[in-house]
């Protein structure tokens, strides 16, 4: 879209710097807004940063200043990359004896659909970045729901080692 091919890698690192900082702030915050609220907020963030790269891109006929694609980029996926690690780890703390099984089919079950979503937005990236946005809109609306539905919904029941509960 940009014809910075050459340029990618960069790209690439600066996300992962900016997922890098916003995982160490996030782990000194977790002690003054507790995980789950951190998590929901972060997934808040993630979608607030997705509108507005998506009225950015929208506004420059899909193809906005690479360096302004990248600060909405950089901002939505350090929002994601804490909401993944918080979410992770609400979701493995009830299986206790059993939470690497646990921690394996949370990484397939991410991997997988992740993999078939971005598939579906990628289709349509050709000659604009605004479906990125509209799909990080959209696919973080859907997680965020469903984050806020299951800490509201309270802490599951733990499991042993056997996976029963005790």
């Amino acid at each position: 879209v940009f014809g910075r091919d050459p340029q990618f890698a960069l790209f690439f690192a600066v996300n992962g710097i900016a997922m890098a900082v916003a995982l160490v702030l996030a782990n000194r915050s977790i002690g003054r807004f507790g995980r789950a609220r951190l998590a929901l907020l972060s997934a808040v963030l993630g979608v607030v940063a997705s509108c507005a790269g998506s009225v950015v891109s929208l506004l420059a006929d899909g193809v906005p200043p690479v360096g302004v694609w990248l600060a909405f980029a950089c901002a939505q996926n350090a929002a994601m990359a804490v909401v993944t690690a918080l979410a992770a780890a609400l979701a493995l703390q009830p299986l206790g004896g059993i939470a690497g099984t646990g921690a394996s089919v949370l990484a397939f079950g991410q991997l997988a659909v992740g993999g078939v979503l971005a598939a579906v937005v990628g289709s349509f990236i050709s000659t604009t970045v605004t479906p990125m946005f509209v799909g990080a809109v959209v696919y973080g609306l859907a997680g965020t729901a469903a984050l806020a539905w299951s800490v509201r919904s309270g802490t599951p029941a733990a499991v042993d080692r056997a996976g029963r509960q005790p």
